[in-house]
């Protein structure tokens, strides 16, 4: 038996199973494992967020959980004139700092075309207000849309600014098309903001 509220002891059935097994008969529970390697920078706000895409994709990973091992995509099979992956939350916080984690790079795609503009950071002070950009990842490599330029998965991009109010934040850019010049797309593994 367990307690349910001050003096309630009626019994009632759990269902129990091992940790792997968790979420594996479409229950919404998932057991998060730390990459090997994987060095969690600090904690940031916005890592229990919910997240905001411009497309779905086809690969739905998390992007604001410090793991540079799990990722998503816009892949929509169509061209995109813009991208952007990010996480809002329900007040705001002060940001100064974000970091930007490179998502997959593939043949036909999964990155921002810098040659366009490098992918910039962008809040909404509040969740009614427009978004504002707080300034660009200069570090970013000089890709193309079709040359990714080295490019790893997995590397991160910081951009330290003054502090601003931030309900949302997002990393936005132009996305790549890599050898299929009839569609585009970009890729995130991580978009978290800092105090």
């Amino acid at each position: 038996m367990l307690k349910a509220k001050r003096g309630d002891m009626t019994p009632f059935k759990t269902v129990r199973r091992p940790f792997f097994d968790a979420g594996s008969w479409r229950t919404p529970f998932t057991v998060w494992m730390k990459s090997p390697g994987y060095q969690l920078a600090g904690r940031s706000p916005f890592m229990i967020g919910r997240e905001i895409y411009s497309e779905p994709g086809n690969v739905n990973g998390f992007i604001s959980d410090g793991d540079a091992g799990t990722f998503r995509v816009s892949y929509n099979g169509k061209a995109q004139a813009e991208a952007f992956f990010g996480v809002a939350i329900d007040a705001p916080v002060m940001v100064s700092r974000a970091v930007y984690t490179a998502g997959n790079v593939f043949h036909d795609g999964g990155w921002h075309d810098a040659s366009k503009g490098k992918p910039r950071f962008e809040v909404k002070r509040t969740a009614d207000s427009p978004w504002e950009s707080v300034g660009e990842f200069t570090a970013y490599p000089e890709t193309t849309s079709t040359d990714a330029r080295g490019l790893k998965p997995g590397t991160k991009f910081e951009l330290s600014f003054t502090p601003v109010p931030a309900v949302a934040i997002r990393v936005t850019g132009v996305p790549a098309c890599g050898d299929k010049p009839l569609q585009a797309f970009a890729s995130c593994a991580d978009i978290l903001a800092f105090e």
